[in-house]
Formats: structure tokens, sequence, C-alpha cells
């Protein structure tokens, strides 16, 4: 362990070669590559230092995208002796001819797995793939018409692929949907993965020297629809597929990764599991015709997530651009980019009869998932009627019930409340009033998608065509008409209900019955469902128009990418996000010209979906820990509390827990206080340790209050230079004593109006991070407090002092703010320079008990600012509104927050007009402003 002598010494160089590296006149560029070439060599002398620890972890960020085309220079140098397999599965045995073509530009020796459907043609598939240069064992067998390509791979050479490094997974694919011969997409697939010697080479290169690549596939073929990308009917094949081959868990992603046509190359180790799962032939359904649904069709869809729980990244390449990204695909998205209201308008104008589906379509609800608005209506059962039971699994209990007792139809409402009975054991006349909860849950949570509302209106009004609204709901007709008429979505002609007619969209006998009462030719379809809406419509002759839900628009958006809804953890959480998706994603079309990237130019809507839920996380603790910690109060320190105390009364507002707690806006600052804190010299020489880059005539106004205009004005660091200031600030020591005498008997005397009210049990807020203003708090006054920080880290000054607690919420005791695991605490200049009040920065009190500022009026605090605050404020009200006390029993999920925060920077989804509103003064630490995003993208370009 380094000594601490020796510590300081290598610190102090450090600090000298930093200081000559800042001084360099080089470009940033030349600045990264010299920062890279120093810790590569001299990393181990200096890797006690925060720089070279926050280098070390920047340095392993994964690439994104890259060239697939290796520099010849590179390949020429690159040795590759790998055991390699490729299987084909050659159903048209015509094609084989083509194949060989494509193996001849194998660079490397492999052998040839080929399984074929009819044994006559196997003498003449194994001469015709001994043409083939580099292949060294060639094994043909006669298979089973059964499982497709998949079968044979998986149960007729299973095991024997699992003795190789890497294979490759082919077959004589020939239709697409239609059922008729589609050439091209096979070429299409045969060109990313055998077009060349030079591209193989390129592949075995990227698994070799890639980050921890698994699997290599083409892009999508653009023939394909962009809707294939998601499970469709595969859900089931699906979970029985993964628990067959000892895999529990799945992306559950409405979009996802895959291979589409089953064709690519990927390591042994990143998909083992399927090999040694020992899968029968006979677990495959027989051929017939399926188009989907089968475990063959799962397959290709579970590829992925089982190469990445094995650890490993995907590779997705596009051969005629040699671009590759890792582990996300364009899944033919531009389809959808090119949709809009306009083309809508356009193709329903065509047709007789316009279908709707309601929900994720014409209206949403404001729960992510469909389960929250059970668990809310759970707690509100023990607060509306004192009835404390496990109301969603009884209920989901009695639906299921009813299902299996009737699977050929589809349960009402009603008809479930009946097995409902049964199940909890409570009487008829509570089980009757528990369903009218359940349906004014149910109409309070949903509200109308506007801009669909309005092209609905356009087609019935405008257009006007015969309308007809389907929905698969156990809802009652009675209902579903409470909910259209409060989204005001009137005049249709028809309303389809499965609850109603025993048939259903999701497994195609309501569209089935649909064309007997319609011509299909004549009808077009609109809805959100992937499966239901738009895959069985279709099949049924039915045209259709797709729209995305609001949750899978995020999802599929840059910022949904990093930002994760997976992990929602109740009810509170739902509401949660699915505010924001409902201010973000209301119209299906939004994100379209910018191909989904997300850019927010409106400051209420920042405030409202960035922010504020950022605060509300933050917010939600704040008041748990008050209530059950039984404090008396809250006080929220200036300046960042100014918008703090502000949201602590809309909740107290709206929780009744609350209402014996104050909460109190006081003014502090670390200026203010660590000044009035001073009552020897050590105190002066303490507040040196605290970082300062600026004039010393600057530091010693506004860190201790003199006004000297004969001061030096030479540039200072602190602390590296205490031991220099120490000696310069001690001529001013007795003044600075005197000003400390003058600014304590003020303070305190202003602090006496906080004493007056309420127990010793106090609560204080602040963003964070040492809790220096606690900690001089606490010094001047001689009260403890509890500190309830959005951050902190590992130094927690606070505890200096017994009886004082201090704790983060977002992340507690962290050691590396810069490159912290919590975005919150890493971007922590965002939050600050959005938290601000209308006045500057508190100074002093003077002997009239006037507050003194560094400006009366803040130039930060600007217009645009305020409306960012009202946004932030308008989200907690509508956060309120719908959830109540049920937040408080409730930790808010941090990953969803963090994300938002994240997304700021990494998608840079700030439009230039609301870029000015992000900066920061702070006079106590530096005499310059900054630019947080400026900033921030310069030290991740920097890192």
């Amino acid at each position: 362990m380094m000594s601490n002598k020796k510590k300081v010494f290598t610190e102090k160089i450090f600090w000298k070669l930093k200081k000559i590296y800042l001084k360099l006149p080089f470009s940033r560029s030349l600045k990264v590559r010299a920062k890279n070439i120093f810790y590569r060599i001299f990393g181990g002398i200096f890797k006690n230092t925060e720089s070279y620890q926050q280098w070390i972890v920047s340095s392993v960020k994964v690439r994104k995208t890259g060239k697939l085309k290796i520099e010849t220079a590179k390949l020429k140098k690159f040795n590759f002796s790998k055991k390699i397999a490729i299987h084909l599965h050659l159903f048209y045995d015509d094609l084989m001819d083509e194949f060989v073509t494509y193996f001849k530009n194998m660079p490397y020796e492999f052998d040839l797995y080929i399984s074929v459907i009819d044994k006559k043609v196997e003498n003449s598939v194994r001469e015709k793939a001994a043409k083939i240069p580099k292949v060294k064992h060639i094994i043909v067998k006669t298979v089973e018409n059964r499982g497709r390509d998949v079968a044979p791979l998986l149960c007729v050479f299973g095991q024997d692929l699992l003795k190789y490094d890497y294979f490759c997974h082919v077959h004589t694919k020939k239709s697409l949907f239609t059922g008729s011969e589609q050439m091209s997409w096979r070429k299409h697939l045969l060109n990313h993965l055998f077009g060349s010697e030079t591209l193989l080479k390129g592949i075995f290169y990227w698994f070799e020297n890639g980050d921890d690549v698994g699997m290599v596939y083409p892009e999508t073929y653009p023939g394909m629809p962009y809707w294939g990308h998601t499970w469709l009917q595969n859900t089931g094949s699906r979970d029985e597929l993964l628990h067959r081959i000892g895999v529990g868990y799945y992306i559950n992603d409405t979009y996802i990764e895959y291979p589409m046509g089953t064709m690519f190359w990927a390591r042994v180790d990143a998909l083992h599991q399927f090999f040694e799962a020992k899968i029968k032939v006979s677990e495959f359904p027989k051929e017939n015709g399926q188009t989907d649904g089968t475990i063959a069709h799962a397959f290709e869809r579970c590829l992925v997530p089982v190469c990445r729980i094995n650890g490993y990244n995907t590779l997705i390449f596009d051969e005629r651009t040699g671009t590759v990204t890792y582990n996300k695909g364009k899944k033919n998205f531009d389809q959808y980019y090119r949709k809009s209201f306009e083309q809508m308008k356009e193709e329903s104008a065509l047709y007789k009869i316009i279908s709707f589906d309601i929900f994720d379509t014409l209206v949403s609800r404001v729960v992510v998932r469909p389960d929250d608005a059970f668990d809310l209506l759970e707690v509100r059962l023990k607060d509306i009627l004192k009835i404390d039971i496990s109301y969603k699994n009884i209920r989901k209990q009695a639906e299921e019930l009813c299902r299996h007792k009737n699977p050929s139809i589809d349960c009402d409402l009603d008809e479930i409340y009946k097995e409902f009975v049964n199940i909890s054991g409570l009487s008829k006349e509570v089980c009757e009033k528990i369903k009218a909860l359940e349906v004014e849950n149910e109409l309070k949570l949903i509200f109308p998608c506007s801009d669909m509302i309005d092209f609905y209106n356009y087609v019935v009004h405008v257009l006007k065509k015969k309308v007809v609204i389907i929905t698969d709901m156990y809802l009652r007709r009675i209902d579903i008409e409470r909910i259209l008429d409060k989204c005001e979505i009137r005049d249709y002609n028809e309303l389809w209900l499965s609850s109603e007619k025993n048939l259903r969209k999701d497994n195609g006998t309501l569209w089935k019955a649909y064309i007997q009462k319609y011509k299909a030719k004549e009808c077009m379809h609109i809805g959100d469902n992937e499966k239901a809406d738009i895959q069985l419509s279709g099949d049924y002759g039915i045209h259709n128009y797709h729209i995305m839900s609001l949750k899978n628009l995020f999802e599929c958006s840059n910022m949904g990418e990093i930002c994760s809804i997976k992990h929602i953890a109740g009810p509170a959480d739902s509401i949660a996000v699915g505010l924001v998706l409902k201010k973000l994603f209301n119209n299906p079309f939004c994100l379209n010209k910018t191909e989904f990237e997300i850019k927010i130019k409106d400051e209420e809507e920042f405030g409202y979906t960035i922010i504020g839920p950022v605060v509300l996380g933050y917010m939600n603790y704040l008041c748990r820990t008050a209530i059950n910690g039984h404090a008396s109060k809250v006080l929220f320190f200036a300046r960042e509390g100014y918008l703090l105390k502000e949201l602590f009364d809309i909740i107290k507002d709206r929780l009744s827990d609350l209402t014996d707690i104050a909460g109190e806006y006081i003014y502090v600052s670390r200026r203010a206080l660590s000044v009035a804190a001073i009552q020897k010299e050590n105190d002066i020489f303490e507040l040196l340790d605290i970082y300062y880059r600026g004039t010393f005539k600057d530091l010693l106004f506004n860190r201790f209050g003199i006004e000297d205009v004969n001061a030096q004005e030479e540039n200072i660091e602190l602390p590296e230079q205490k031991e220099k200031v120490v000696k310069m600030i001690n001529v001013y020591r007795q003044l600075i004593l005197q000003q400390a005498q003058k600014e304590r008997d003020n303070y305190l005397k202003y602090y006496e109006t906080f004493k007056k009210n309420g127990n010793n049990k106090t609560v204080v807020s602040d963003i964070g991070y040492s809790g220096t203003i606690q900690y001089y708090l606490s010094k001047l006054t001689g009260d403890v407090f509890d500190g309830c920080y959005f951050a902190t880290d590992a130094k927690k000054k606070p505890l200096l002092i017994d009886g004082n607690t201090i704790n983060g919420f977002y992340i507690d005791n962290d050691s590396k703010q810069a490159y912290s695991s919590s975005y919150i605490h890493r971007y922590h200049l965002i939050l600050e320079s959005i938290l601000i009040a209308p006045v500057g920065q508190f100074v002093s009190v003077d002997d009239n008990g006037r507050f003194h500022f560094i400006t009366d009026n803040n130039p930060q605090f600007t217009q645009k600012i305020a409306k960012i605050h009202n946004g932030i404020k308008a989200y907690f009200k509508d956060f309120y509104e719908f959830c109540g006390s049920v937040s408080i029993d409730c930790e808010l999920n941090k990953t969803f927050m963090e994300g938002l925060i994240h997304a700021v920077i990494e998608c840079n989804i700030i439009e230039e007009n609301l870029e000015e509103v992000f900066v920061v003064e702070d006079t106590y630490c530096s005499d310059s402003k900054i630019s947080v995003l400026e900033h921030y993208r310069t030290l991740e370009e920097n890192r």
C-alpha cells in the first residue's frame, strides 16, 4: 500500500504534469491521444489519482459503429486458425450450385454439414460440395421435413457443432410470405454472409478483435415489414423453447433484434444452450405450411437474447455500405418514418369501411402496463372500502378461470366477477362495489390520443366513411361507451366487442367474421398491435395501417434505448413513466422527421418530461423519510430549495400524511455559513481545502467577505496551492475573524425563527454532495439534522458532528462524481442550472435583518427557467392526482430517472434554443461561468 508521504509526492507531481497538459497548444483530439499514450505508459505510477481511474473506466467503452471492411494491411497480418463449420439446409436441391459458388469465397478451412429431405440427392450434393476449395469434411444427411431448417441444425447436427469455434447457418429460402419465389431476399442474405473473400475475412477479424462479438448477421432485407421485428404469434413458442434450453430470461421489448431469415455467423459458445439441450425432431410440429408461431419461428427471435445472456454482443452489418453496429440494427424503420396523417388520409379515402382499434390507438392509459391498474386499485380498496385483499391476484385468477371454463368464447366483466365472488369469499354486494370501482379506475386512467382522434373525426365528418370500432376487451358495452364518450369519440356506426361477440382479433376469429359481413377489399383497419391489428387482419385480406403505441415509440427512440422502463416496480412507477410517454408521444408520427431521435425545444415540455420525474423520485423519498422519521419540519436550502419547497407544498396539499410537517425555505449558502462559522484561525484554513479557480482578490471577497482593492490579482488553484494561499491570507486573518463574528451574530438571530415550532427532528434538503452547508449550519447553531440529498459523495462532512445523518437517494457515498455510475451525480450541473431561485446567491444578513445577495435579481433565472419550473410543477400535480398516497410507500424507479439525465448528454435531446439555460455560476469556487452541456460534451469526448 502506498505511504501517505509517497501519495502526497505523487499527487504533487501529477498536478504539475496536469497543468502542463492543460496549457499544451494542441487540438482537443491531439490532447486526448497524448493522454492515452501517457496513461498506458505511466498509468501504474498514477493509479491512485482520480483522473487515472476516470480514464480507466471510460477507456473500455464499447464501440457502437464501425466498418466491416478492414484495412488490407490489417487483414494481411491477421492470422486465423480456429475451427469453422457451415450448416446448409438444402430443401431445394436445385440451388446447390448457387451455394457452392458462394462457399468458394471462404478463405479458411471449414467442415460442411448439409441436410436434405430426399436421400436420392445425397451423392450429387456431395459431389458438388467437393468442388469447394477450402472444404475439409463433407457430411450429408437426409432429414425429415419437419422443423424447417432449424430442426436439422439443432437436432441432427447440434452435437457435432459443439466441437467448433464458429459456425454459419444458411438455407435455401425461396418465399417471402406470399408463397412465391423471392430470390432477392436469399441473395441479400448470402451476399452479406459469403459475398467475397475479403468480406469473410472481415467477419472473422471482427469475431477475433471486436468487443466480445457472439453473432454477425445482415441488416434486414428491405422488402420485409418493420413490424416483423416483433414477437408476433411467437410468445408461446418462445417461452417453450427458452424453457427447453434452460434459459429463463428473454428480452421483453416489443421490437427486437434478430437475423430475419435465420441466416447468420455465430460463435458456438454464444449459442451453446441450443445444442446442449438435445432437442428432438419430434418436438417440432409437423409441416403444415405454418407462417408463424412454431418453435422454428421462435428460434430466430431467441438467438439474440441467448447470445446476450451468454455475455456476447451482436454485430449487425450492411454489406452495401460496409457499416456495422453493435446490438442494434435498422429494422427497416424507414418504412415507418415515411408514415404520416396525410398518407393515412389518402389511403383511408380509397376504402368504404374504416375500422379502428381502441386502446393504444384512439385512447391510452396513464399506466404503462395493464396490470398496474389492478395494483393501483388494490391500494384504493383499502382506502375506500377498507378491504385488504390480494386484489390483483384474485382478479386475474377469476379471469383465467372464466376463460378456462369457456375457452371458445370471450368473457366480460360480469362473468369475471361471478368467479371473483367465489374465489374471494366476499359477498356479492361487496364484489359489485369492487367491480364499479374497477370501471371508475379505468376511466380515471384513460386519456385521449388527441391527434388520432382528430384523424378519426376527419374520417367520420369529412370523408363520411362508415366507421367500425373494434376491440379485444373484457369491459362491457356500457363501460366502453363511457370511455369513448369521455374522450369525445362519437358518431361511429358499429362497435365490435370481443366480450359481446365471443370472437377475438388476436386469434383471427373476429376477422373471419368481419370479412363474412364486409368485403375485405373494401375495408381498411387502423391499429397499434402488430399481431392482432396488422398481421392477422392482413392474413384475411384487409388493408391495414399500423401506428405505434406510446410505449413502443419510446422504446424505439434514441432515449428509450438508454432509459429503461423494464424495471417498473409498481403503480406509482408506472404512472411516473406513463405521464412522460403521454406528454412526448401522443402523436404516433411525432418522431418520424427525426427518425426516432427525440428533440425537445419547449421549456415546459422539458421540465415536465425530463427534470420533473428526476425531482419527483427525490421528493418522494424526502417526504417518505420525513414521515417515517416523525420529523416536524423540512428545511429547504437556498437556492436549489426554492423550487423544491414549492413542490413540497404541492405534495402536502394532496397527502394527508404531511399535514403536521412544516416545509420552510431557509437562506443559506456555503459563503454565508462558512464565514459565520469561523471562530479561530484553523477555521479559515479549513476553507482553503475547498476547490477554487480564480484570482486571490476574488477569493478574498467571495469566500471571506473581505474587499481590498489592493489585493493581489494573481490566479490561484485550491486545494493544490493551499500552502501558498495560507501565507497570502495571513495578512487578513484579523479582518476575517471580525467579519465572521459580525455575520455570525446576525445569522443566528435569523435562524432563531426556525426553532420556534415543532420538535427538534428536522430534515434538511439539498442537491448534495458533501453536505457542506449542513455541516456549517450544524457547527454554527449547535443543532443536528437528517440530511436528504439527491446524491452524496464519500466526504459526508456533517458526520464530523455527532447526531447528524446524511444520505443520498440516487447514489450515496460516491467516490467518483466525474464518472459516477449515477448519471444524476455525474451530470449534476444540469440540475444545478435548473433548480435556481429568482435572486442571486445569499451572502449574509445585516444588522437590520435584511438579506444580502450577490445580485437581487438572478440573471440566470430567465423566462425559460420559469417555464421549465412550470413544467415540473405541472408534472407533480398530474402525478399526485393519479397516484395519491400510493406513492409514499414506493421508492420510484431510479433507473428510469437516471436514464432521463443520461439522455440529455448521450442522445443530445435538447434543441439549440434551449441550451442557453444550462449555465452555472458559482463564485465560491470559480470566477467564471460554465456552459453545462458544452462542458459535459467535452468531458465525454475526452474520455
